[in-house]
């Protein structure tokens, strides 16, 4: 066995097999010995003595033995976790309480049916490690349910420890610091599995579950349902996939909490009322909605809308900054500069100099015992106290911003107010890509400048391409060249595809090959490396350099990058080599991970050479590894089968169980007809946690004539799992059909609903109508909302020379077509980067 099919045995980079095997590295993490043992099978316990005797410093990594816990463990044991401890260190939300003296911190806890399912996981956790995810809107108990399952029996001898960072948690990981029986408490997990570190993150936790080292271990986290969509969604096949590994490790261990109480619940809450004043309340004031009455939302919202103009303008700063993408930290000097334009001028003129601290005194005062609109943020015990005050938004408001200000494009002073006060690179990357998705060019551009000013390379690449689109070529070559400087890679491809374009294919291959020398020598896992395939793999071969493309993604592999892209175009070059030995094994690895192209191929030219027992024996690998999606879409579309092999999958998926497998079977019997037979299976699907099912539901009623039936199922896919393809079907049926009337009243449900792609439809609508100026209004409050895909409308009039300048400059924030705006300067930097070196 080679060291590269050690490592694939063991799930780990060839880097670090190989540093593992050589005695002048340094010794071997726990994890990495575990893994070996396993893969080699070797006495573990046998190879942690001896990793333990050579290292001396082992006594301040908390590595899981039999001779006991670490000495420094992590966390606070679970008897020190009362109410308090929950509502200033958890994020469980303080109960509303408008008497005083006020009751404890919590009211008594009413057990719901999710938290039947909480408690199975717990108990699960006794003999192997669990993760729980609950997913609901702000403010629905999804954290006190958490807490009140750590509370059981069953965890009392446990610890509970809550990372405040992915870095945190990913070097507590790789030092081995998380030991057996601890409560991993991932609270608003999107802060763990999104962004740059999000991929790695999931990686890892999926290894720490797997892992007998640390078993057992209880990941507990929470999730808003717009970000357990964008997390879990399945792209199509021509499309990045950027939360590939957050995906799989959230499948299967999500519970959604509802957003209200059922008729019993009620019942059950109305009988211990008595017992809590504050639950008596919720029972005559908060409708079905207790927790979020409870929470306070109700009464934050309240004093939102009733706030004088001074305290409504810096809180509506501080929803737009958030919903926009800036964290959670907040700075007032970006409150004190974007808070004017929230102003009119009559009210600005009336403010006094202290306006902006009585409009921060008003939305930093409690509401009846709980937290106000803004809090300054307290640092948890081992987090460092920032060196000024930094202020957070509840988070309902932040959600009630994303609700009701979601068509609301923030002032000029707000983003003006970014460009100079963003918290950080991060933060002025989020808000410039915010402002580009607006069509705020002029806008983006500044933030986009701010980030690179902050030492962020890749924003160089973004202020480029927004240049480029403007039609600032010579501005877009030097912010690509300070991106190159930088070590970007992406810097080098842009640079590489302008020369590309521009006819000059000897610079471009000198750029791509400079971009790829670059991925190489880093050697290091990347969180897109289907983009670096596409972007640099691929254009190198087509230069011809076929042999370079095949040293990328080899080294893309040996730094432990696991994709299908990458595995299915290695495959690809071996099979445009003629290598047909050589394309097996990744063409193998590409089928395991969804791409079977790889796989047919090589069935189809060993069976048109004659070797039917090669063709059998591949095509029975592939059944054996190709994940139950992928067969089966093979086995439907069955163009590419011979004979009989599209009834050997539909045999081996019949055994098949999960989602996945009810939604081939239920395809198979509509692709035949079967409509009654399949919507059942598909209905199993979406209760299995497959929504966009819901399309197939939408697809099987339009057939069936029921159109009522087919906008529900449409409308209900896209709230539950954020997609617009159905809607985009069923309004090209409505279009082809003639059913124009129809159309528009759909349309304008899906508008009303939120859903831009329906605003959009129906700015198609008005203006094949010679209806323009609505037609204009409504394709411009869908950009407003993010979504440009109705730019084309107010392009297609290339005469317009108002149109034409829309298109390149963008928008102003109020509406106004920007004027040409300058091309501003780009700085050279004094290291030579990689470009200049090539």
């Amino acid at each position: 066995m080679n060291k590269t099919e050690l490592a694939r045995r063991a799930d780990r980079a060839r880097t670090s097999v190989s540093a593992a095997l050589n005695p002048g590295h340094d010794v071997p993490t726990a994890d990495t010995v575990g893994a070996l043992a396993r893969a080699l099978k070797l006495d573990l316990q046998a190879l942690l003595r001896l990793r333990a005797a050579a290292d001396a410093d082992l006594r301040d990594i908390a590595v899981p033995d039999q001779d006991g816990p670490s000495r420094s463990p992590l966390g606070v044991t679970i008897d020190e976790i009362d109410d308090t401890y929950a509502v200033d260190h958890l994020g469980v939300h303080h109960s509303i309480d408008p008497v005083l003296p006020p009751l404890t911190s919590l009211t008594p806890y009413v057990r719901r049916p999710h938290d039947l399912r909480l408690e199975t996981a717990g108990r699960a956790a006794q003999v192997s490690s669990q993760m729980t995810v609950l997913v609901g809107d702000s403010s629905t108990g999804k954290t006190r349910a958490l807490q009140a399952l750590v509370l059981l029996r069953e965890l009392a001898e446990w610890r509970l420890w809550q990372p405040h960072s992915p870095e945190q948690f990913l070097e507590a990981y790789r030092r081995q610091r998380i030991a057996p029986h601890t409560v991993l408490w991932l609270n608003e997990t999107q802060r763990h599995l999104i962004g740059p570190l999000g991929e790695e993150t999931a990686c890892a936790l999926r290894t720490l579950l797997a892992d007998p080292l640390c078993s057992p271990v209880l990941v507990l986290g929470t999730l808003w349902r717009e970000h357990h969509s964008l997390l879990t969604v399945q792209p199509r096949p021509t499309e990045q996939d950027p939360h590939a590994h957050a995906r799989d490790l959230l499948d299967g261990r999500c519970i959604t909490v509802p957003d209200s109480f059922t008729d019993d619940e009620l019942d059950h809450l109305a009988r211990i009322a008595p017992k809590d004043r504050r639950l008596a309340l919720a029972v005559e004031h908060g409708g079905r909605h207790v927790t979020q009455f409870l929470a306070g939302a109700h009464e934050l919202v309240r004093r939102f809308e009733a706030a004088p103009a001074e305290a409504r303008a810096v809180i509506l700063a501080a929803m737009d900054a958030r919903r926009l993408g800036h964290g959670p930290s907040l700075s007032p000097e970006l409150l004190r500069a974007a808070a004017p334009g929230y102003l009119s001028d009559q009210q600005w003129q009336l403010m006094d100099d202290n306006w902006f601290e009585k409009g921060l005194d008003y939305a930093r005062r409690p509401c009846k015992g709980v937290p106000g609109p803004l809090t300054a943020w307290r640092p948890r015990p081992g987090e460092t106290a920032p060196a000024a005050t930094v202020l957070r938004l509840a988070d309902y408001l932040e959600q009630h911003a994303r609700d009701t200000r979601r068509f609301t494009v923030p002032p000029a002073a707000f983003w003006d107010a970014a460009a100079h006060h963003a918290g950080s690179a991060a933060d002025l990357m989020a808000l410039a890509g915010a402002a580009d998705d607006r069509w705020l060019r002029r806008q983006a551009s500044l933030l986009y400048r701010a980030a690179a000013d902050h030492g962020l390379p890749r924003a160089w690449v973004a202020l480029g391409s927004l240049h480029e689109g403007v039609g600032h070529r010579s501005t877009a070559v030097r912010c690509f060249q300070a991106a190159a400087d930088a070590g970007e890679v992406d810097g080098l491809v842009r640079l590489a595809q302008m020369r590309s374009g521009s006819g000059d294919a000897a610079e471009a291959l000198r750029l791509y090959r400079a971009a790829a020398r670059l991925v190489e020598d880093a050697a290091e896992p990347v969180p897109d490396v289907a983009r670096f395939v596409g972007m640099l793999a691929m254009p190198l071969a087509d230069a011809g350099d076929t042999d370079g493309a095949e040293r990328l993604c080899l080294a893309l592999a040996e730094a432990g990058n696991d994709h299908q892209w990458l595995w299915a175009y290695l495959a690809k070059l071996r099979l445009r080599a003629a290598d047909l030995e050589g394309a097996e094994a990744p063409a193998r690895e590409a089928a395991r991970h969804g791409d079977c192209t790889g796989m047919l191929d090589l069935v189809g030219t060993w069976r048109a050479a004659g070797d039917e027992d090669r063709a059998d024996r591949l095509f029975g690998q592939l059944m054996d590894v190709g994940p139950t999606m992928a067969l089966g879409e093979i086995a439907l579309s069955s163009s590419r089968l011979g004979p009989g092999e599209a009834e050997r999958l539909h045999r081996v998926l019949e055994g098949r169980e999960g989602a996945e497998a009810l939604w081939v079977r239920a395809a198979r019997l509509h692709e035949a007809g079967d409509l009654a037979g399949a919507e059942p299976l598909y209905q199993a699907c979406v209760a299995a946690g497959d929504h966009l099912a819901y399309g197939d539901l939408a697809a099987l009623r339009m057939e069936a004539g029921d159109f009522d039936g087919a906008e529900r199922y449409v409308l209900r896919g896209a709230t539950e799992a954020s997609t617009r393809h159905s809607g985009d079907e069923l309004a090209m049926t409505y279009r082809k059909n003639g059913q124009l009337a129809r159309l528009r009243s759909f349309c304008q449900d899906a508008a009303d609903q939120g859903f831009t792609w329906g605003l959009v439809h129906l700015a198609r609508l008005l203006d094949e109508a010679g209806e323009h100026v609505e037609a204009e209004s409504l394709a411009l409050r869908a950009v407003a909302s993010g979504d440009s895909s109705g730019l084309w409308l107010l392009g297609k009039d290339g005469d317009d020379p108002r149109r034409r300048q829309l298109l390149r400059y963008g928008l102003e924030p109020d509406g106004r077509v920007a004027d040409p705006w300058s091309r501003p300067s780009v700085g050279t930097t004094t290291r030579r980067g990689p470009a200049a070196q090539a």
